[in-house]
C-alpha cells in the first residue's frame, strides 16, 4: 500500500510507479432619465489568499545565526515562505495545504531541490532548513504517534552523502510543528541531533509565544464543492471505459503510515485518488486537488500547453505538460478548485495498464471527463 509518509505533500513529485498503499476606480457616468441602464454583470468573488493564524513571519522563526550554527555544507542562498520545486512538473496543489489551513511553510536552502526526483527521494545536493507549522492539529497528532511514537519529539538524523539530515515532529499546543535540517556537517549523529534540536527549540518557542488570530472566512461563495470522494470525479467503470483499459480499475487512497501532509489531506478532505487495479501494486493515474485553490494556482508557475475543454467556465483554465520521465500532467482550475491529474506510462510487463490512446490524449480525455462531472 502507498504510505502516507512516503508521499510527501505530493509536491508534483508523485512516483511514476505508485504503490497502492491602491488606485480608486473612477465613478461611472450617471445615465440620463431617458437612457436605458446597461445591466450589471454578476459580481465575482475576489480571490483571497487564506491568512496565517500566527502573528509572525518566517524570519521570526529561524535567524541567520541559527542557520550558521548548523554548519551546512553549502551556504543558504534562497529564503521562501512558499513551497519550492525545480523538478519537472513543478509544485502541485497539495503542497499548499498547510498554508490553506492557516499554517506556515518556511524554507531556507542552497538553491537546490529538496527532492532528487519525482519519486520523492531526498536529494544529496540539498542543504537547508524547512519548517512546517500546522494549526488545529490536535486530532491528527495521535495518528502520527500510532505509527512513529519512538520518533516523536526528538531529532531523528540519518546520513546522506557525508552530511546529516535531521527531522523533528512535535505537538506544540494544537500546532503540529515539523523542522527538517539538511546538509549538516557534524562529526557524528549525536552532534547533528544536538544542532538540529537547538534550532527546533527556538522555533518551538516562537510558535508557542505567537498570538493567534482566527482565520477569516475566505473561500469564494461560487466555489464548486468537492466532497472528498473519488467518485466526484467519476465511477471506476466510466474511467476504465474512457481510457480503453483491459482491466477494470478501482479507486484507491494512500494508506499506511502518517505525516503532516497526510493530516492536511485529512483536514481538507482531499486525500489523493489513485486509479488502480485490485490485483496489482500499480496505478494508471493519480488525481489530487486543493479545494478553492485558485489563490495557490495564481502563485504557482504553470507550464505546458493550454487545453480547451468543453463546458469550462469563464474563469476555468487547463494546461497539459508531458515530461521526459513518462508522465503527463494536466493542471486544471475548475470552479475555483485546483485539480491535478498525473498519468503514467506502464512498463511492458504490465500491458493491462496500457491506455488505448497515446498518453497526452488519454490525459486530456480524463481532464475533459472531470470537467464534465463538475460542470455538467
Amino acid at each position: 500500500m502507498t504510505s502516507t509518509r512516503a508521499l510527501p505533500a505530493l509536491l508534483g513529485l508523485t512516483a511514476s510507479i505508485l504503490l497502492l498503499a491602491g488606485c480608486a476606480t473612477p465613478a461611472s457616468p450617471v445615465p440620463s432619465p431617458s437612457s436605458t441602464p446597461t445591466p450589471s454583470a454578476t459580481p465575482v468573488d475576489p480571490v483571497v489568499e487564506p491568512a496565517s493564524v500566527f502573528d509572525l513571519e518566517c524570519a521570526d522563526l529561524v535567524t541567520p545565526e541559527d542557520i550558521e550554527s548548523l554548519a551546512l555544507w553549502q551556504p543558504v542562498t534562497v529564503a521562501s515562505d512558499e513551497p519550492l520545486s525545480t523538478l519537472p512538473g513543478g509544485t502541485g496543489p497539495l503542497a499548499y495545504g498547510t498554508q490553506q489551513l492557516g499554517g506556515l511553510h518556511c524554507e531556507w536552502n542552497n538553491g537546490k531541490d529538496y527532492y532528487a526526483d519525482e519519486t520523492g527521494s531526498p536529494s544529496e545536493l540539498y542543504a537547508g532548513v524547512l519548517v512546517n507549522a500546522l494549526p488545529h492539529a490536535t486530532a491528527e497528532w495521535p495518528k502520527y504517534l500510532a505509527n512513529y511514537k519512538q520518533e516523536a519529539s526528538t531529532a531523528n538524523c540519518h546520513d546522506i552523502a557525508a552530511t546529516w539530515r535531521c527531522e523533528q515532529n512535535d505537538l506544540v499546543g494544537d500546532v503540529w510543528l515539523r523542522v527538517t535540517v539538511s546538509g549538516v556537517t557534524a562529526g557524528s549523529e549525536t552532534q547533528a541531533s544536538a544542532a538540529a534540536a537547538a534550532v527546533f527549540a527556538r522555533v518551538t518557542s516562537a510558535i508557542a509565544a505567537s498570538p493567534r488570530t482566527p482565520q477569516a472566512d475566505w473561500m469564494p461563495a461560487d466555489t464548486i464543492g468537492l466532497d472528498g470522494s473519488c467518485e466526484r470525479f467519476g465511477q471506476p467503470a466510466e474511467i476504465t471505459a474512457l481510457l480503453g483499459l483491459d482491466t477494470e480499475m478501482v479507486w484507491v487512497r494512500p494508506a499506511g503510515g502518517w505525516s503532516l501532509e497526510a493530516s492536511t489531506w485529512d483536514m481538507m478532505r482531499s486525500a489523493p485518488c489513485l486509479i488502480g487495479a485490485p490485483h496489482a501494486d500499480y496505478s494508471v493515474a493519480v488525481i489530487d486537488w486543493l479545494p478553492a485553490g485558485e489563490w495557490a494556482w495564481r502563485k504557482a508557475e504553470r507550464t505546458g500547453t493550454p487545453l480547451s475543454l468543453s463546458g469550462m467556465g469563464e474563469d476555468d483554465h487547463a494546461r497539459l505538460e508531458c515530461l521526459d520521465d513518462g508522465r503527463c500532467i494536466a493542471d486544471m482550475l475548475v470552479g475555483r478548485n485546483w485539480i491535478r491529474i498525473e498519468m503514467f506510462s506502464p512498463t511492458d510487463s504490465l500491458p493491462e495498464f496500457r491506455v488505448a490512446d497515446e498518453l497526452p490524449a488519454a490525459t486530456t480525455a480524463l481532464a475533459q471527463h472531470i470537467v464534465t462531472k463538475l460542470r455538467g
